[in-house]
């Protein structure tokens, strides 16, 4: 059965990594659902989060290639317990002014925020959990979604 997984690899920032990380999943036929990389503290390291939906023995099969490459410093498959994660979201919706009330009770109820509007669009941005970004964008789909972004997964290990 596919479960979703949140892959932990640190790195050290050498041209390329991303790219050879990237190629053995695809080399599998595995589905990247999100994958994050940026510097982390330390210039010359960098952290990658990469989501799957998968097998977990098919995960543990990838984690053991990835654990191969040179440039691989620490990886981790990571769980609920021991990682803090989030994803973010942006929205663009046309609106009348009618919505504007309810659309605005609607972002504080979920803790999103209005980053920015026009007399015809709302910008808006969330930062929570996956089913939480989910669940508001099931809400908000009465309305006239024009845009949506995500980043996808990203998250920090508790311990």
């Amino acid at each position: 059965m596919k479960n979703l997984s949140t892959i932990n690899v640190f790195v050290h920032n050498n041209a390329g990594i991303l790219t050879r990380i990237s190629s053995i999943f695809s080399r599998r036929g595995f589905n990247i659902e999100s994958i994050n990389a940026a510097v982390s503290s330390d210039d010359n390291k960098t952290r990658i989060i990469a989501t799957i939906s998968e097998d977990p023995d098919m995960v543990r099969q990838v984690v053991n290639q990835i654990e191969k490459l040179e440039d691989v410093i620490d990886l981790e498959i990571m769980d609920n317990e021991n990682f803090i994660s989030r994803e973010m979201l942006l929205v663009k919706l046309k609106i009348h002014s009618s919505d504007y009330l309810e659309l605005n009770a609607l972002t504080s109820l979920y803790k999103a925020k209005i980053i920015d509007y026009s007399s015809d669009n709302l910008f808006l941005e969330m930062t929570g959990y996956k089913n939480n970004l989910d669940d508001f964008l099931k809400i908000i789909s009465k309305y006239q979604v024009e845009d949506v972004i995500r980043t996808g997964i990203t998250g920090i290990k508790r311990n």
